[in-house]
Protein backbone atom coordinates (compact mmCIF):
# COMPACT_ATOMS: atom_id res chain seq x y z
CA UNK A 1 0.00 0.00 0.00
CA UNK A 2 2.80 2.41 0.89
CA UNK A 3 4.50 1.86 -2.44
CA UNK A 4 1.20 2.40 -4.22
CA UNK A 5 0.69 5.72 -2.44
CA UNK A 6 4.24 6.78 -3.30
CA UNK A 7 3.58 5.96 -6.95
CA UNK A 8 0.33 7.98 -6.80
CA UNK A 9 2.08 10.99 -5.28
CA UNK A 10 4.83 10.83 -7.90
CA UNK A 11 2.31 10.49 -10.71
CA UNK A 12 0.46 13.57 -9.46
CA UNK A 13 3.75 15.45 -9.33
CA UNK A 14 4.48 14.37 -12.91
CA UNK A 15 1.13 15.81 -14.04
CA UNK A 16 2.11 19.22 -12.67
CA UNK A 17 5.60 19.08 -14.15
CA UNK A 18 4.16 17.99 -17.49
CA UNK A 19 1.95 21.10 -17.47
CA UNK A 20 5.10 23.14 -16.83
CA UNK A 21 7.67 21.28 -18.90
CA UNK A 22 11.23 21.41 -17.64
CA UNK A 23 12.99 24.47 -16.31
CA UNK A 24 12.07 28.02 -17.13
CA UNK A 25 12.49 28.92 -20.80
CA UNK A 26 15.11 31.66 -21.24
CA UNK A 27 14.42 34.18 -24.00
CA UNK A 28 17.35 36.38 -25.10
CA UNK A 29 16.08 39.38 -27.08
CA UNK A 30 18.92 40.95 -29.09
CA UNK A 31 18.22 44.68 -29.41
CA UNK A 32 20.22 44.78 -32.65
CA UNK A 33 18.05 42.13 -34.30
CA UNK A 34 14.75 41.31 -32.56
CA UNK A 35 12.10 43.96 -33.17
CA UNK A 36 8.46 43.40 -34.24
CA UNK A 37 9.57 42.26 -37.72
CA UNK A 38 11.98 39.62 -36.39
CA UNK A 39 11.01 38.65 -32.83
CA UNK A 40 12.33 35.67 -30.91
CA UNK A 41 9.53 33.20 -31.65
CA UNK A 42 8.74 30.15 -29.50
CA UNK A 43 5.88 27.66 -29.48
CA UNK A 44 3.91 27.71 -26.21
CA UNK A 45 0.99 25.59 -25.07
CA UNK A 46 -2.25 27.27 -24.07
CA UNK A 47 -2.17 28.49 -20.49
CA UNK A 48 -0.85 31.23 -18.24
CA UNK A 49 2.79 32.31 -18.28
CA UNK A 50 4.96 34.46 -16.05
CA UNK A 51 7.65 36.58 -17.69
CA UNK A 52 10.54 37.69 -15.50
CA UNK A 53 13.61 39.69 -16.54
CA UNK A 54 16.61 37.68 -15.33
CA UNK A 55 19.66 39.55 -16.59
CA UNK A 56 23.12 38.07 -16.90
CA UNK A 57 23.08 37.04 -13.25
CA UNK A 58 20.12 34.73 -13.92
CA UNK A 59 21.64 32.97 -16.91
CA UNK A 60 20.66 35.39 -19.66
CA UNK A 61 22.82 37.26 -22.15
CA UNK A 62 21.53 40.76 -21.37
CA UNK A 63 20.58 43.07 -18.50
CA UNK A 64 19.01 45.88 -20.53
CA UNK A 65 19.16 47.64 -23.89
CA UNK A 66 20.00 51.09 -25.22
CA UNK A 67 18.04 52.47 -28.22
CA UNK A 68 20.57 55.25 -28.94
CA UNK A 69 23.96 53.68 -28.28
CA UNK A 70 24.67 56.60 -25.94
CA UNK A 71 23.93 57.49 -22.32
CA UNK A 72 23.36 60.96 -20.85
CA UNK A 73 21.39 59.92 -17.76
CA UNK A 74 23.67 59.80 -14.71
CA UNK A 75 21.10 58.90 -12.06
CA UNK A 76 21.25 55.26 -10.93
CA UNK A 77 17.53 55.48 -10.07
CA UNK A 78 16.79 56.50 -13.64
CA UNK A 79 15.73 59.60 -15.56
CA UNK A 80 12.15 60.08 -16.83
CA UNK A 81 11.94 59.43 -20.56
CA UNK A 82 10.46 62.31 -22.53
CA UNK A 83 8.77 63.03 -25.87
CA UNK A 84 10.65 64.33 -27.76
CA UNK A 85 13.73 62.62 -26.37
CA UNK A 86 15.87 64.83 -24.14
CA UNK A 87 17.80 62.22 -22.15
CA UNK A 88 19.42 58.98 -23.29
CA UNK A 89 20.18 55.77 -21.46
CA UNK A 90 19.44 52.10 -20.87
CA UNK A 91 15.93 50.66 -20.95
CA UNK A 92 14.28 47.55 -19.50
CA UNK A 93 11.26 47.48 -21.83
CA UNK A 94 10.08 44.48 -23.85
CA UNK A 95 7.12 43.31 -25.92
CA UNK A 96 5.20 40.03 -26.17
CA UNK A 97 3.32 39.30 -29.42
CA UNK A 98 0.44 36.88 -30.06
CA UNK A 99 -3.13 37.10 -31.36
CA UNK A 100 -4.13 34.48 -28.78
CA UNK A 101 -3.38 36.56 -25.66
CA UNK A 102 -6.55 36.89 -23.57
CA UNK A 103 -5.26 38.47 -20.35
CA UNK A 104 -2.24 40.54 -19.34
CA UNK A 105 -0.93 42.00 -16.10
CA UNK A 106 2.29 43.90 -15.40
CA UNK A 107 3.76 43.96 -11.90
CA UNK A 108 0.42 42.67 -10.63
CA UNK A 109 -1.71 45.32 -12.38
CA UNK A 110 -4.15 43.99 -15.02
CA UNK A 111 -4.12 45.74 -18.40
CA UNK A 112 -7.16 46.36 -20.61
CA UNK A 113 -6.74 46.06 -24.38
CA UNK A 114 -6.65 49.23 -26.48
CA UNK A 115 -7.24 49.54 -30.23
CA UNK A 116 -4.21 51.67 -31.18
CA UNK A 117 -0.79 52.61 -29.91
CA UNK A 118 -0.97 55.72 -27.73
CA UNK A 119 0.18 58.94 -29.41
CA UNK A 120 1.05 60.77 -26.21
CA UNK A 121 3.53 60.15 -23.39
CA UNK A 122 1.64 57.02 -22.32
CA UNK A 123 3.23 55.21 -25.28
CA UNK A 124 6.24 54.96 -22.96
CA UNK A 125 4.21 53.08 -20.34
CA UNK A 126 2.69 49.58 -20.04
CA UNK A 127 -0.14 48.85 -22.49
CA UNK A 128 -1.82 46.00 -24.40
CA UNK A 129 -2.66 46.49 -28.08
CA UNK A 130 -5.47 44.40 -29.60
CA UNK A 131 -7.22 45.61 -32.74
CA UNK A 132 -7.73 42.70 -35.16
CA UNK A 133 -5.67 44.28 -37.95
CA UNK A 134 -2.17 43.53 -36.69
CA UNK A 135 -0.58 41.04 -34.34
CA UNK A 136 -1.73 41.68 -30.77
CA UNK A 137 1.04 42.57 -28.36
CA UNK A 138 1.68 44.03 -24.98
CA UNK A 139 4.41 46.50 -24.12
CA UNK A 140 6.18 46.56 -20.74
CA UNK A 141 7.89 49.87 -19.99
CA UNK A 142 8.54 51.99 -16.90
CA UNK A 143 8.98 55.21 -18.97
CA UNK A 144 12.51 55.60 -17.63
CA UNK A 145 16.07 55.46 -18.94
CA UNK A 146 18.99 54.49 -16.72
CA UNK A 147 22.69 55.23 -16.34
CA UNK A 148 23.77 51.59 -16.73
CA UNK A 149 22.39 48.19 -17.79
CA UNK A 150 22.51 47.04 -14.16
CA UNK A 151 20.47 50.03 -13.00
CA UNK A 152 17.83 49.35 -15.66
CA UNK A 153 17.67 45.65 -14.78
CA UNK A 154 17.19 46.44 -11.09
CA UNK A 155 13.92 48.25 -11.97
CA UNK A 156 12.63 45.83 -14.64
CA UNK A 157 8.98 44.73 -14.48
CA UNK A 158 7.53 41.22 -14.44
CA UNK A 159 4.44 40.36 -16.46
CA UNK A 160 1.86 37.58 -16.74
CA UNK A 161 -0.13 36.63 -19.83
CA UNK A 162 -2.67 33.98 -20.76
CA UNK A 163 -2.83 32.18 -24.11
CA UNK A 164 -6.19 30.82 -25.23
CA UNK A 165 -4.64 28.53 -27.84
CA UNK A 166 -1.28 26.83 -28.30
CA UNK A 167 0.90 28.58 -30.85
CA UNK A 168 3.94 30.72 -31.54
CA UNK A 169 4.57 33.72 -29.32
CA UNK A 170 7.04 36.49 -30.18
CA UNK A 171 9.33 38.39 -27.82
CA UNK A 172 10.97 41.63 -28.96
CA UNK A 173 11.98 45.20 -28.29
CA UNK A 174 9.97 48.06 -29.82
CA UNK A 175 12.29 49.91 -32.17
CA UNK A 176 12.35 50.24 -35.95
CA UNK A 177 15.96 51.41 -36.16
CA UNK A 178 18.29 48.71 -34.83
CA UNK A 179 21.68 49.91 -36.09
CA UNK A 180 22.55 52.07 -33.08
CA UNK A 181 21.13 49.73 -30.42
CA UNK A 182 23.14 48.07 -27.68
CA UNK A 183 22.38 45.08 -25.45
CA UNK A 184 19.03 43.35 -25.19
CA UNK A 185 16.59 41.82 -22.70
CA UNK A 186 16.81 38.34 -21.16
CA UNK A 187 13.55 36.91 -19.88
CA UNK A 188 12.49 33.79 -18.01
CA UNK A 189 9.15 32.42 -19.27
CA UNK A 190 7.42 29.86 -17.06
CA UNK A 191 4.15 28.03 -17.72
CA UNK A 192 2.13 28.27 -14.51
CA UNK A 193 0.25 25.08 -13.52
CA UNK A 194 -3.53 25.21 -13.79
CA UNK A 195 -5.20 25.80 -10.39
CA UNK A 196 -7.03 22.47 -10.62
CA UNK A 197 -3.77 20.63 -11.27
CA UNK A 198 -1.97 22.35 -8.41
CA UNK A 199 -4.90 21.56 -6.11
CA UNK A 200 -4.82 17.93 -7.22
CA UNK A 201 -1.15 17.68 -6.35
CA UNK A 202 -1.68 19.29 -2.94
CA UNK A 203 -4.63 17.02 -2.17
CA UNK A 204 -2.74 13.93 -3.28
CA UNK A 205 0.37 14.70 -1.25
CA UNK A 206 -1.68 15.75 1.78
CA UNK A 207 -3.64 12.51 1.63
CA UNK A 208 -0.41 10.56 1.36
CA UNK A 209 0.93 12.29 4.48
CA UNK A 210 -2.25 11.66 6.46
CA UNK A 211 -2.20 7.96 5.64
CA UNK A 212 1.50 7.75 6.56
CA UNK A 213 0.82 9.29 9.97
CA UNK A 214 -2.17 7.00 10.53
CA UNK A 215 0.00 3.92 9.91
CA UNK A 216 2.40 5.11 12.59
Amino acid sequence: MLRARVRLALSLLFVVLAARPGAALIIDIDATANNFATPVSVFLAAGTYTVTPIGTGGGGLYDAWNPWGLTTCIDSNGCPQTMPTTVLGWKNSYDVLSDDITAVSVSGTPLSPIAADPTDITVLEDYWLSNGTETDRYHVDDATVYASPGDAFAHAENSVFTLSTSGFVGFSIRDNGLNDNLGGMSLSVVHAPEPSTAALLTFGLAGFGIRRRARR
